[in-house]
Parts: structure tokens; sequence; C-alpha cells
């Protein structure tokens, strides 16, 4: 029963130059993009915990508790006939609900000499150069037949960036990169359920 899934991606983005000639500030540059990325009938394995729970209509998808539920999730279950207890769980491939993410990316750079920067008498040139990302929302299934955000949560960080200082002359080069990523929490309301 499983369907193909299906993916759509759109972004819209400008790129920039600084129109100053000051030696300051002319190797300005810069790019901001807007994207969104949506999968329909995302696939996905059908983790344990939704298998037992669902079968044991914990997440109220076996109100009957019925071995032959509608949802086939109690013959993924598989028992020892002596004591009843559970032997092994299947899971099985599924289109797992939707997913859809949508954020920002921005890109800055900056140069100039030595000379420029008033330290004539120190060879090449000084950059920096900095990615961000804005997560704005991450949209994903878990548990059962819910759907929530998970930016900010389990390691999708709602902002991340990669900063470079750069040192450059003549065929030398010095670099110090800085990677920050915001804290993310965990979701105690995105239980397996």
């Amino acid at each position: 029963d499983l369907k193909n899934e299906k993916g759509d991606t759109y972004t819209v983005g400008v790129a920039f130059r600084s129109p100053s000639d000051r030696p300051l500030l002319r190797q300005v540059t810069g790019t901001i993009d807007w994207y969104k990325a949506k999968v329909t009938d995302p696939i996905e394995v059908q983790q344990t915990g939704l298998v037992v729970n669902s079968c044991f209509n914990v997440n109220g998808l076996n109100p009957s508790y019925n071995l032959n539920d509608t949802g086939g999730f109690c013959s993924l279950i598989e028992r020892d006939p002596a004591t009843g207890s559970i032997v092994r769980v299947y899971t099985r491939w599924g289109n797992q609900g939707e997913l859809l993410i949508k954020g920002v990316d921005i890109g800055l750079r900056w140069s100039a000499s030595m000379a420029d920067l008033g330290v004539s008498k120190l060879p090449g040139s000084l950059s920096i150069n900095t990615n961000m990302n804005v997560l704005l929302s991450q949209r994903q299934r878990y548990g059962a037949d819910k759907i929530d955000d998970y930016a900010g949560y389990n390691g999708a960080s709602k902002f991340r960036a990669v900063t470079n200082f750069t040192y450059s002359w003549s065929r030398h080069r010095v670099s110090l990169s800085w990677n920050y990523r915001d804290g993310t929490d965990v979701p105690t309301g995105f239980a397996v359920t």
C-alpha cells in the first residue's frame, strides 16, 4: 500500500553588493534566501512504540481492543504462546503524514586589504564570512497520527551559523572558524503515542 512520496521545493532569494566606493565598505556582499520544502506522504519505518501503543489503544486508535484492528498494528506483535509476553514487534514501511520545512538562509562577506585597514606594513587582506540559517518551522509526523512543529526540538536548531575570519597573503592563509547552534529542547509532548 505504499505510495510514492512527492516533494516540492520553493526558493526566493536576493544577492547584493555594497554600492559604496569607500575602501572598508566596497567589498561587502551578501545573499538572503527564503525556502520551503514539502514532502507529501514521506516513506518512513513505523516505530516499535507506535505499533505497541496503537494495538493497546494508548493513542485511541484501537478503542475496541480488537486483535484485528483496522490499522493492522496488533498483527505486527508476536507473542510467546506460553506466557503471552511480547517476543517481537515487526515494523513496516509506510507513508507517514507530511514533512514541511521553512527557513531563511543568510550569507554575508566582508573583506579589506591590510593597507585599507591602516596596517600597510602587513601584506594581504582580512575577510569575514558568515552563513546563517533561521529555521522558521519543521512540521513532521510523530506518533501514530499527530503532526507538529519540531523547530527548536531534538536537534532542529532554530538558528545556526558558521563564521570564518581569514587573513590571506601571497599564497598563504590563516583562518579561524566558529560554529554556533542554538540549543534545542527535549519535546515532552512528542511522545510515541
